[in-house]
């Protein structure tokens, strides 16, 4: 059986200055080649074996560029209550990391259910990209 190929897919959240890395059929060995943990690293391999994805922050190697990392072992786990579990943490990760809580915006948490739709929309791109 020919193993699914790992893709990553970058999105911009223009407004924000963090990157979303979304990986699919990721492996431990293409994480680790492209980025650099804060501390996870060595809760991938479990990650992957028992989670359908999981999320944390991360360094690209190549060009020091940070973000929030989504990755799952296999594609066809994101499922849409997979998809959203997985968007409330990218979401938790910007604001954390960023230091914003809803008191931050006049409009009160308008800006991190945006935040919440944007990455749910970026991971199921990354779902359905052929």
């Amino acid at each position: 059986m020919k193993m699914a190929e790992t893709k990553i897919h970058e999105f911009d959240p223009v407004i924000y200055p963090r990157k979303l890395w979304v990986c699919v059929n990721a492996t431990k060995e293409s994480l680790c080649t492209t980025f650099e943990f804060d501390g996870t690293e060595a809760g991938i391999e479990e990650s992957l074996r028992k989670n359908s994805a999981a999320v944390c922050s991360v360094t690209r190697i190549s060009d020091d560029s940070v973000g929030v990392l989504v990755f799952t072992a296999h594609k066809a786990w994101l499922i849409g209550s997979v998809i959203a579990h997985e968007s409330v943490h990218v979401a938790d990760y910007y604001f954390e990391g960023l230091s914003m809580t809803a008191q931050t915006f006049e409009c009160g948490n308008e800006p991190y259910a945006y935040l919440v739709g944007w990455a749910a929309k970026c991971i199921n791109q990354a779902r359905i990209s052929k």
